[in-house]
This record gives structure tokens, C-alpha cells and sequence, in this order.
């Protein structure tokens, strides 16, 4: 018996330079989204695409003008470093907001998003400097949590007959596993975004960008989710 499909979404996203944060001549703060196809700057106006069902998969990057110029190597707050792990080192210089646009497009009009984000760390290649960033939105805690109640429903049901089914036959034992799946539960709900990236330094200065605006809102489409 295979697994219904349920439609989902294809999130959208624009790149746009916050010209009053990036003047020419200045180190430049941006977005490069990684795909299978390898990774790509979101340009102004040019949307790039992401499947709902899984992390949007991003590099902060900040471009100095010259090979030479030094800046604190960008790093962020995420859900998989140890505790303490800026006791010794810099604290994090890049802070990230998410911004859901409502309909009508107008700017203030929307909601801030919740999310979360893993990081690999970062690095840097001549002049240009990055922290990875894998981010996905937050839906409602109860929702995740009957999401992934459905889905370990459904996935007993295929095998009723299995011996290893046994160890789920506590409410406890049912309930961590319903938990393991509502962490790893992803669903970056239908809508137009805005995120901004913001790095602050005492070397390097404050830069700004933002992705999810540009000549218009970002578009959606429906495509296949997780669970």
C-alpha cells in the first residue's frame, strides 16, 4: 500500500540589496541558495525555488573588496552546536528574521515567521566570506505533533504483522516516536517571504540584505510534502 500524497508547496524566493545598508564601493552582504544543481546568488529580481518538504539550504556571504581586507568570520546561533559553544569563541555576528507578506503585498502588512536553523559552520574563499545556514519554518507545535501522530499511524498500519511492532505497543514508547518525527518534521507553509540577514561586527560594521522582495512578491505553487 503506498503513501497518499499531499499537496504542499514550492516557496519562492527573490534576492534584493537593501541600498541604503550596501553602497557601491562597500563590502556586500548576500544570499546563495544550495541545490542539487550546485549553488547559486539570488539575484535581484531572479526567484529561486525550494521544495516545501525539506530545509532551505542557504550560505550568508559577505564579499569584501578586496582579497586582502579582513572581516570576523561570519557565524550564527543554531540548533546543532554543543552548549557553550561561543563560550570561547566571538558571539554570533549574523541574525536572521523571516517575514511573511500577506496578499495584498502592502510592506508592514504581513507576520514575522517562526523558524529554525542547523548550521555546518563556514568558511572563506578569496574574498568572500560564509556561514551555512539550513533554515525551515515552525508551524504550530500541535500541528506537527498530529502530523507526525498520523504518520506513525500510517506507517504501523503497513505492517501490522511485524514482530518489532511489539516495542510501540506503550503509549510512552509510541509517544517518543511520535516526538522523533515532529522534530524532523517539516513543512514550510504556502506563502510570499521576506528574509533578512543582518551581520554586526566591531571590525567589520553592520550590513544588511534581504531576500523575498523584489519587483513583485515571490510566487508559490503546490507540489508533495513529507508526511
Amino acid at each position: 500500500m503506498s503513501k497518499p500524497a499531499v499537496p504542499a508547496l514550492v516557496l519562492g524566493l527573490l534576492g534584493a540589496c537593501c541600498a541604503a545598508a550596501q553602497r557601491p564601493g562597500t563590502p556586500i552582504l548576500y544570499f546563495r541558495l544550495i541545490t542539487p544543481r550546485g549553488t547559486q546568488a539570488i539575484e535581484p529580481g531572479r526567484p529561486a525555488q525550494v521544495a516545501n518538504n525539506e530545509r532551505i539550504r542557504l550560505e550568508v556571504c559577505i564579499r569584501a573588496r578586496t582579497v586582502e581586507d579582513r572581516f570576523e568570520q561570519p557565524s550564527i546561533r543554531a540548533l546543532n552546536q554543543q552548549p557553550g559553544y561561543f563560550a570561547h569563541r566571538p558571539p554570533p555576528n549574523i541574525a536572521l528574521t523571516l517575514h511573511r507578506i500577506s496578499p495584498d503585498g502592502r510592506p508592514g502588512s504581513g507576520k514575522d515567521m517562526p523558524f529554525r536553523v542547523n548550521s555546518s559552520g563556514g568558511g572563506k574563499n578569496l574574498a568572500i566570506y560564509y556561514v551555512n545556514v539550513d533554515l525551515d519554518m515552525l508551524e504550530k507545535r500541535s500541528v506537527r505533533l498530529q502530523r507526525a501522530e498520523q504518520f506513525v499511524a500510517w506507517m504501523l498500519a503497513q505492517v501490522p504483522a511485524d514482530t518489532r511492532s511489539h516495542m510501540l505497543e506503550t503509549a510512552s514508547a509510541r509517544q517518543r516516536l511520535i516526538e522523533h518525527f515532529e522534530d524532523s518534521y517539516i513543512n514550510n507553509p504556502p506563502g510570499d517571504y521576506e528574509i533578512t540577514a543582518r551581520y554586526h561586527s566591531d571590525h567589520g560594521g553592520e550590513l544588511e540584505r534581504n531576500a523575498g522582495l523584489g519587483p513583485g512578491p515571490a510566487s508559490c505553487s503546490q507540489c508533495r510534502r513529507f508526511f
